[in-house]
């Protein structure tokens, strides 16, 4: 799953895209096996999230987009200012670690994103969690969790559980 910066609904005036735009769904063309985050259906409880998404801080975001399965993003360097495309990129490489691979033709820049070890799973309105699986407890400790993780109880375990493996208990 590939997320897609910045949101847009395509039925809605885009701040981005403006009215009635289908440029950012563009890149559906080009794949036939990767998923895409735009294009919800609007007023759907997956665009809902978007849209609450949308509002949030880039590393609050990320952690959202993560914990959800996406496993890269991709921005649209062809709407999104100078200013703002260079704020989100160095919040990118700082959560990654890695440069993106910027396309000068497309204006496209895509990044990937590092497994977190842990999948959220949302209840049916995508306003709340229904579950968190957790699949790499080593990782729980430098992951960025979403909002609706209560991250310090969550952490408090596993940081006792890491420091009894220290002292060989």
């Amino acid at each position: 799953m590939v997320y897609q910066y910045p949101y847009s609904q395509y039925l809605t005036d885009s701040d981005y895209y403006g009215w009635g735009s289908f440029s950012h769904i563009r890149l559906f063309l080009h794949s036939s096996a990767l998923r895409w985050s735009n294009g919800a259906s609007k007023n759907s409880p997956v665009d809902d999230w978007h849209l609450r998404l949308s509002h949030m801080p880039i590393h609050q975001l990320l952690a959202e987009v993560q914990a959800a399965g996406f496993s890269a993003v991709v921005v649209d360097r062809r709407v999104v200012s100078p200013a703002e495309y260079q704020r989100v990129r160095k919040a990118l490489i700082e959560h990654t670690g890695v440069a993106p691979i910027e396309d000068a033709a497309s204006r496209l820049a895509f990044f990937r994103l590092n497994d977190p070890g842990y999948r959220l799973v949302y209840d049916e309105s995508y306003k709340d969690a229904a579950k968190l699986v957790i699949l790499d407890r080593s990782k729980l400790l430098t992951s960025a969790l979403p909002q609706l993780v209560n991250s310090p109880a969550l952490k408090k375990p596993a940081r006792k559980e890491q420091r009894q493996k220290q002292i060989g208990h």
